[in-house]
């Protein structure tokens, strides 16, 4: 009788054990599906950027880039502000990305053409308050360092 009572007990337990599993597997389920999509998200991020704005971060390579220096004038000229961070253009057909801190406190992203200095558009806060959606250019200066003027 021992032998059978011990058996059960040990069914019982390991039923208990695995119900408990299962449960919890339900209750973390939702956690680990939005670390997977929200990694996903993450480490496609270029790829997904490169695919949204093709239009602003591809440009012609067909000549020397400028300095960073005259890069970063020239957005700063476009879109005043203070100068936060530069980023080089990966590779000759990219465009340099500019972070500017505006006057009004909110940070912006010029996107310019390493090769002619222009400004192709503006993506941050203060762009998406003045148009809903960072498209190419309804609220963006285009600014030509050679002709030294600023275009709509």
């Amino acid at each position: 009788m021992t032998h059978t009572h011990t058996r059960a007990a040990g069914a019982a337990l390991y039923r208990a054990i695995w119900r408990w599993h299962f449960i919890a597997g339900l209750v973390v389920l939702p956690f680990v599906l939005i670390l997977a999509v929200t990694g996903g998200i993450y480490l496609f991020k270029d790829e997904i950027n490169d695919t949204a704005y093709s239009r602003l971060r591809f440009v012609q390579a067909d000549g020397a880039a400028l300095l960073p220096s005259q890069i970063t004038e020239a957005a700063l000229q476009a879109h005043p502000g203070t100068l936060k961070a530069y980023t080089p253009p990966g590779a000759p057909n990219r465009s340099a990305e500019v972070d500017i801190l505006g006057d009004d406190g909110l940070r912006d992203t010029v996107y310019v053409d390493p090769l002619p200095a222009l400004c192709w558009a503006r993506c941050g806060m203060a762009a998406r308050r003045a148009a809903p959606r960072c498209t190419w250019c309804a609220s963006c200066i285009r600014w030509n360092m050679s002709a030294g003027s600023a275009t709509a």
